[in-house]
């Protein structure tokens, strides 16, 4: 039986640490009687992206938005952009 459905919003891992960071949280959420439900993963929709998000956060209780933070590059090409 599905436990109570909650929309997990994320961006789409670019490490394999991320990933594995957002199955923990869908195990942990799967451990306590939630049915995570995120857009393009458990759930497919051929309209309009936030058309599609506002249906499955209408049949959703909840929200949970994990940030993963990109790619290590970025943090590198900020010190040289403001080193100039």
């Amino acid at each position: 039986m599905p436990g109570i459905a909650v929309f997990l919003s994320y961006p789409k891992p670019s490490l394999k640490r991320q990933a594995a960071f957002v199955d923990r949280v869908v195990d942990h959420l799967a451990d306590r009687g939630f049915e995570a439900r995120t857009l393009g993963v458990t759930d497919y929709d051929m309209q309009a992206p936030l058309t599609a998000i506002r249906r499955l956060m209408l049949e959703c209780n909840g929200v949970i938005h994990a940030r993963v933070q990109p790619r290590q590059r970025s943090r590198h090409l900020r010190r040289v952009v403001g080193s100039t």
